[in-house]
């Protein structure tokens, strides 16, 4: 199986952005990209995006001179990268003290809760562009000595302001595990107390230290519904900007036993059949979780390997 080909297919995934790594030492170059004609803002608010349309919402992206803005400063501008002749920025305007004038037809929305088209390369500029923000605001303090950190090479780290310490940190992302337990002709999905009702997806969980990725699997699916996985296959990968997470996806088979639900992780787990998720479909009473996740892409390729069709047949 082509891993980079079966992850590509995810959303959120595969900008082709090339992230300029030669030249974020320069903060006089910095100023000279984002001033430029070619250069291109993503403002986010709190968790929000500027979105803008009805139906379809896509992001917007601002010129220099769209934005307002008088001069750029790394403590709330980033650089992503550049694709097709464009550079691409993140503008945070929670770190900004000026206001910026909005285009009509445009808002701020939480990308988990907008109908947003994310299906082409700019969803995986979204979930870069969101967790690089959360990445700088939970970062301001040196993690080793307490200190103030400043942004720095463009906004690909923070460096520690106290001179007896200095250490520069790096963007990191959280590693976690979502699988597909299947039985027989069932899969085992779960809910989390606040979710949408009657919405049921897989299990996931965060990568401890010391732990291989398959570890993860056998212990999250244990600890959460009680059940032992006795192999596990890998599927594909996902950035996930919820703050900054890559989800790693796989498939797993059971063994026999029982559920016992961890209740102080998840309110319900059940084995669905088809026929089960076909019939909650119709009634009302099953929802799936969000099209743009990693965990329905695994649920509609385990459905999809059965007898009834194509689960998008249904939905």
């Amino acid at each position: 199986m082509d891993h980079l080909l079966q992850s590509s297919s995810n959303f959120l995934t595969s900008s082709g952005l090339d992230r300029m790594p030669g030249v974020r030492q320069d903060i006089n170059r910095f100023r000279s990209l984002a001033e430029s004609p070619e250069a291109r803002f993503l403002p986010i608010k709190g968790d929000e995006y500027l979105l803008k349309g009805n139906d379809a919402l896509s992001p917007v992206l601002l010129t220099f001179a769209e934005t307002g803005l008088q001069a750029i400063d790394q403590a709330f501008c980033y650089l992503l990268g550049s694709k097709d002749k464009l550079v691409y920025f993140v503008l945070d305007l929670d770190l900004y003290c000026g206001e910026i004038e909005l285009p009509g037809d445009t808002a701020f929305s939480h990308l988990r809760k907008s109908r947003i088209d994310v299906k082409d390369w700019t969803g995986a500029l979204l979930a870069y562009a969101g967790a690089l923000v959360l990445w700088h605001r939970n970062h301001v303090f040196c993690g080793k000595c307490g200190s103030e950190t400043l942004a720095a090479e463009m906004g690909q780290a923070r460096y520690c302001t106290n001179g007896q310490c200095a250490i520069p940190h790096y963007p990191r992302t959280d590693p976690a595990v979502i699988v597909a337990v299947t039985r027989e002709d069932k899969c085992l999905l779960a809910r989390k107390e606040g979710w949408p009702e009657g919405m049921y997806s897989i299990v996931a969980g965060y990568v401890d230290h010391g732990e291989s990725l398959e570890d993860a699997v056998v212990r999250e699916v244990f600890e959460e519904t009680g059940i032992h996985v006795r192999t596990t296959r890998y599927h594909s990968s996902q950035p996930w900007p919820f703050p900054y997470t890559l989800m790693l996806g796989y498939f797993a088979e059971a063994e026999e036993g029982d559920i016992v639900v961890d209740k102080q992780e998840l309110e319900d787990a059940r084995w669905f059949s088809r026929d089960d998720i076909i019939e909650g479909l119709q009634n009302g009473t099953y929802k799936m979780p969000s099209s743009f996740s990693i965990s329905r892409k695994l649920i509609t390729e385990w459905f999809d390997s059965g007898d009834k069709g194509p689960l998008t047949g249904y939905l």
